[in-house]
């Protein structure tokens, strides 16, 4: 990138995302949805929406409703899955830009920044992907870094409105998901003793605990979250012993994966599905890095939610996205004297620059296949229980989706319970082949098993698994 040529990365960092939905919605039919929260998230902003034009009030949900509430308010214009789609692309435009405004305010070049934004958030294959889902993570994301950016800018400038701003933002956060918490922690405490450095202890304590309760607030009447959310089993199953196992049994069935808790933690600097250079740029860190502006905050932030992460019962990249940013702030001095290197040949950088991220833009599509062939599963199966609405359907895992797309039968989940006895002339939707060892010994396998034993009529069986049977 030359000096004197037009910066466009500001435009492509915009009009990414957006070009990615429309590809994926013109060639591919994908809306975004895929699995249970997504359907879920919808079903509560349509929910919302009835509320708004004169319907009950939703009941109290196991998911935060910032996320729902805000499609279901825009939905009023857009149409809430549409909303909901909206708000997770802007979602992500406006992290980048708030990442590229806190990089840009330790100086230097701003082709630098803007290029090194693009790669590291907006092209990050998980990134991009995610901001193509309904899901509330990258709403979630987006309050933390304004948390952030306003810590950042009351130690510059002290004005006691960047600490309102930040518990604003906190509350939101926290309305929106609960796994937030560590990251807010880091940056209350931060706030905390900037504002005691600043003024007297104890009005900076009344101050800051005038803003907690309105961070409270926020969380209790916007996000309306049942304890459920709050009491997840993950929670009370987190554990020290958690972080150098790779194998767990927990009420969401057994699973085995190929790194420990704790080396999986640090996915986000080092697997290409977060930064494809990541590990390359491993070499150029150097013990000044934590010096720089932001960069200390980052680095607990990123200390504690690495603890928080470890000591889960469970291993899911989608849930180390909120330490994205955050990973991408520590590493951008390394990045800088990676690129350095190639000072006096501008042609490489640019051409390294393209084909990086044409490459990251294939691993999002590659790692896109997966949710595309499941939202096309959910499409299928469900219209495969049409003809049946006047039934009781079994299944398992599909409830939200079956909903989504027009069933309204009377839909039992084989996960909620032992099943003693099954209403005659029932049918049951199931895949065993894809639930056998995941599920084993627990209610899917245990109900399916059960119905098995009444020899069912077997109505159709598809080459991914998925079986229909009508039940006697």
């Amino acid at each position: 990138m030359e000096r004197g040529k037009k910066n466009v990365i500001p435009w492509i960092i915009v009009a990414l995302p957006v070009v990615c939905a429309m590809v994926l919605q013109a060639g591919w039919s994908f809306e975004g949805l895929y699995g249970q929260d997504a359907h879920d998230y919808l079903h509560q902003a349509k929910d919302q929406h009835a509320w708004f034009l004169g319907g009950a009030r939703p009941e109290a949900s196991s998911h935060p409703q910032l996320y729902p509430l805000l499609g279901a308010v825009l939905g009023l214009l857009t149409g809430d899955l549409f909303a909901l789609r909206l708000i997770s692309i802007g979602s992500l435009i406006a992290i980048a830009m708030i990442v590229r405004k806190e990089l840009a305010a330790r100086g230097g070049d701003q082709r630098i920044v803007d290029a090194y934004v693009l790669i590291a958030l907006i092209a990050s294959p998980f990134m991009l992907r995610q901001a193509m889902f309904a899901m509330s993570d990258l709403l979630c994301l987006l309050f933390i870094m304004l948390a952030y950016r306003m810590a950042m800018r009351f130690r510059d400038d002290g004005k006691n409105r960047r600490t309102f701003g930040v518990a604003l933002c906190a509350g939101a956060a926290l309305a929106t998901r609960f796994a937030a918490a560590p990251l807010l922690i880091a940056i209350g405490a931060h706030v905390l003793i900037s504002t005691i450095r600043q003024r007297a202890w104890k009005a900076a304590l009344a101050g800051l605990a005038g803003k907690a309760l309105l961070a409270v607030a926020i969380l209790v009447v916007i996000g309306r979250a049942g304890e459920g959310s709050v009491r997840h089993p993950w929670l009370i199953d987190w554990s020290i012993r958690n972080f150098i196992a790779r194998s767990f049994d927990t009420l969401d069935g057994y699973a085995s994966y190929a790194w420990p808790n704790v080396v999986h933690a640090l996915f986000p600097f080092f697997h290409p599905g977060f930064l494809l250079i990541g590990a390359l740029l491993l070499f150029f860190v150097r013990k000044e890095d934590v010096h720089v502006r932001g960069a200390s905050l980052a680095l607990v932030m990123f200390a504690l939610y690495w603890i928080f992460m470890s000591g889960m019962p469970y291993q899911n990249d989608r849930f180390l996205l909120l330490v994205q940013p955050i990973v991408a702030i520590l590493l951008f001095p390394a990045c800088t004297r990676a690129w350095n290197l190639l000072a006096d040949r501008s042609a490489l950088r640019s051409a390294l620059m393209v084909s990086l991220l044409f490459a990251q833009i294939a691993l999002f599509a590659y790692s896109t296949r997966t949710f595309i062939r499941l939202a096309r599963t959910e499409r299928e199966l469900s219209a495969m229980l049409r003809p049946y609405a006047d039934r009781t359907i079994y299944q398992f895992s599909l409830g939200p989706a079956i909903a989504t797309y027009g069933f309204e039968g009377n839909v039992i989940d084989l996960w909620k319970g032992p099943i003693d006895r099954f209403d005659p002339h029932a049918v049951l939707l199931f895949n065993p082949t894809a639930f056998a060892k995941q599920w084993a010994g627990k209610n899917p396998m245990l109900n399916y098993v059960g119905a098995m034993r009444l020899r069912p009529r077997t109505i159709e069986r598809r080459a991914d698994g998925w079986e229909l049977y009508e039940l006697p």
